[in-house]
């Protein structure tokens, strides 16, 4: 077996983001299936991508290690795309997009002058 003290916090992190996906059911009845076509497919998505997003950040990882200042930028453009609001969605889009162009700028730099 491994270290159970590693297990319940990796678990204690998945779980987080299992516990608050629900609390955006009320906010978006979309996100159970109650409206139009076409809403309920675009709150699922973002709410896929928001629950990616968000364990992401818990974890530490997305395309590459991330440091806390990026988990925490993570951790909250998860909760911006969960959110229901269009610009808030183009908000956490930005937030994902430049932290993992500035971590993969850095790396390259690292990488290319050791």
């Amino acid at each position: 077996g491994g270290n159970w003290l590693k297990v319940a916090a990796s678990g204690m992190r998945l779980g987080f983001t299992a516990f608050l996906v629900p609390f955006f059911f009320i906010l978006e009845p979309a996100l159970v299936g109650r409206s139009d076509v076409g809403s309920i497919l675009l709150h699922t998505l973002t709410g896929i991508i928001g629950a990616v997003v968000m364990a992401a950040g818990f974890f530490g990882f997305f395309t590459q290690k991330l440091g806390l200042v990026q988990r925490m930028i993570f951790v909250c453009a998860g909760i911006l795309f969960l959110y229901p609001s269009s610009y808030l969605y183009l908000v956490g889009l930005f937030l994902v997009g430049g932290t993992t162009a500035w971590s993969s700028i850095i790396a390259n730099r690292l990488y290319h002058n050791p």
